[in-house]
């Protein structure tokens, strides 16, 4: 009966927080295969004394039985190692990739307040220049006739 048998990868929305039920042949949920910490399964391949999981952010493999009942790491010690020397390169350019994001998005963010107070200054330019504001203090604000003397008579 266990050909009958049927693995699968239920996740959210976001394709995160992956869990890995196994169901049988009624399509009724047999067994969530308990896996490591934090490990979050995106790929399976079904092999055939057991079923090979990849996890998304941690660049490992592991091995279930076919039963669900057993999860232990994939490969010889050698491989494993390979596997810890590509994550710790993966965690360094990450590491690189989010200091490099905000090396990029600062320029912009300062580019994008000089572009706003150079197009509020344009706008008061146009603004004033509609608008005749006397400062030298005539009550009036007649600076056209400014400098004429008019008489009356």
């Amino acid at each position: 009966m266990a050909g009958s048998r049927f693995w699968a990868i239920i996740d959210d929305d976001l394709l995160e927080n992956g869990d890995v039920i196994l169901f049988d042949s009624a399509n009724a949920p047999v067994k969530r295969v308990e896996l490591p910490a934090d490990w979050d399964p995106i790929k399976m391949r079904a092999r055939r004394r057991d079923v090979l999981l990849a996890g998304f952010g941690s660049v490992e493999l592991v091995s279930v039985s076919l039963d669900g009942e057993t999860v232990q790491p994939f490969g010889d010690e050698a491989f494993r190692s390979a596997l810890a020397q590509t994550r710790a390169i993966r965690h360094e350019n990450d590491s690189w990739w989010n200091l490099w994001i905000w090396v990029a998005i600062i320029p912009l963010v300062i580019l994008a307040g000089v572009v706003g107070w150079l197009d509020w200054r344009r706008r008061q330019a146009q603004s004033g220049a509609s608008t005749v504001v006397d400062n030298t203090g005539d009550p009036e604000g007649d600076t056209a006739n400014r400098g004429r003397t008019s008489v009356i008579s």
